[in-house]
Parts: C-alpha cells; structure tokens; sequence
C-alpha cells in the first residue's frame, strides 16, 4: 500500500507529470476538503497491478477523522483554559488583600495587625525599608492587635512616600520575645499572569505574587 506521502512524490507514469508534495501529518488548518485532494492524488497514483484495498481507504478516512477531531478538542480546551485564567484574574482587581509583604505608604495613616504574643510587657513596630534597612520603631501597647500608624506624623523624622516592610518586635521587661511580620491590607490595583503565576500589583506599583496573600476583603 502507497502512503499519502509516498504518492504525494510519486511520477504519474500514464500523463509524465507528478503531484505537488505535500506535508507530513496534519496541521490546525486540514479539512475534509484537503483529504479528499490527497486521497484523489493516491489513488490516481497507485500502482494498477498492486491497487490499494477499500479497506485501507477506510482506515485513512477514520484516522484523519479522529486527529480533526483531536484537534478541534484541543483548540476548544485552549480557549476554555484561556477564559479560566481571565476570570481568575479579574476576580482579584479592587479586592483588599492582606499581606506581610511590603507595602506603600501613600500619605495617609495605615494599619498594621501583629496578634499580641503571651507574656509579652511591650512592644514596637519596626519599619524598615524593601531591603531590610531598619528606619524607624514606634513602642506601642503589648496588647494592641491592630495598630494604625501615621508615618508622616508619629514619627519625629516623617518617613516620605514610599514602599515599607513591618515587623513587630515583643519584649518582656527588657529581653526580646522576638519579632514577627506584621501584616496590612492593601487593594490590588492590577492583576498579571506571570507565566501561569498570578502577580498582584499593589498601591505604588509594589508586586506581590498571590502566594503572599493570607486574607482578602
């Protein structure tokens, strides 16, 4: 039996002339149309002392029919991918996220929340800047949960605009409990899909990827 490539190159020894080549398997754009021409082709080109069976005519057909159809499957599950990974996108915009990432500081008071540690007789809330720079501490209640600060205002050098990182650090009497991350809600302004990870973009342009995120409002 001739294959469709095969004959796709083979002389017509009754006319002289020779078909068109044509590419191996199937590409997105086959249809039925372009099967028939290619079956046409193999069976003008067959060998008459050694014709090709109907039978085998038959599996060609099926099999073309099984890859368009495979095909056709895949283009609809990319598209109904596509539209998932959209919806989940939008589904994050204007939503207030909370976060122990850092954070801008636009001007206005924000707050902070560090559950209180037991034991714990004080307090302070360290800033410090993205690459960890301590840059100011503010001593608050031990018992104190959330915390809003004024970075323009409390502090006796205002902090500018700007993205920030908060820890709390605990004490009791004079010795540390040690620090933990304060977390804050911020709203996510812009949603990005990163190679299959989705980026939030917060206030200021800070990005924080959804991983980061333990609360949304």
């Amino acid at each position: 039996m001739f294959s469709m490539i095969d004959t796709a190159t083979t002389t017509n020894a009754a006319s002289g002339s020779s078909a068109p080549p044509t590419k191996s398997g199937f590409s997105d754009g086959s249809d039925f149309a372009m099967f028939l021409r290619m079956l046409t082709t193999q069976m003008q080109n067959q060998n008459p002392l050694n014709p090709v069976e109907a039978s085998d005519f038959a599996v060609q057909l099926a099999t073309f029919s099984g890859v368009e159809q495979q095909i056709q499957t895949n283009q609809l599950l990319g598209r109904l991918a596509d539209q998932m990974i959209f919806s989940d996108l939008a589904n994050w915009l204007h939503k207030d996220v909370a976060t122990d990432a850092p954070i801008y500081f636009s001007g206005a008071p924000l707050t902070v929340n560090a559950p209180p540690v037991a034991h714990s007789t004080s307090r302070d809330v360290v800033i410090s800047s993205v690459d960890g720079r301590e840059l100011a501490r503010v001593p608050v209640s031990a018992q104190r949960g959330d915390i809003t600060l004024d970075l323009g205002q409390d502090l006796p050098d205002p902090l500018p605009h700007g993205a920030y990182q908060f820890t709390v650090e605990d004490f009791q009497g004079s010795g540390s409990l040690g620090t933990s991350k304060a977390v804050q809600y911020a709203p996510v302004q812009e949603v990005r899909n990163n190679n299959g990870q989705i980026v939030l973009v917060l206030e200021g342009g800070v990005q924080i990827s959804s991983a980061q995120i333990t609360a949304v409002r």
